[in-house]
């Protein structure tokens, strides 16, 4: 759902030069790192802290929750980061 709400990195290089930007680089940040999910986690969760959760139903919500706080009652959960990447643009 999330990668659906952001324009793919060509298409942000495409717009970029086509408004006279030269493109330098990408680069990648934290993809595949692991992440320790604890309770902290499961609390921005509960609290909608990432806007992606704002557009499911609520029953995938709820289903979502009660799924990683079951996977999470046994203590963290080790994950893997989606990662960033950054684009790198000049002026000409």
């Amino acid at each position: 759902m999330d990668r659906a709400r952001y324009p793919d990195i060509d298409g942000i290089v495409r717009t970029a030069q086509a408004c006279g930007l030269r493109f330098l680089r990408t680069t990648i940040l934290f993809e595949n790192q692991p992440l320790l999910l604890d309770d902290s986690f499961l609390e921005l969760v509960r609290k909608k802290g990432y806007s992606m959760l704002h557009l499911i139903t609520e029953e995938e919500y709820t289903a979502g929750l009660r799924a990683l706080e079951s996977a999470l009652a046994a203590g963290p959960v080790e994950a893997l980061a989606a990662g960033e990447t950054l684009v790198w643009l000049a002026r000409p």
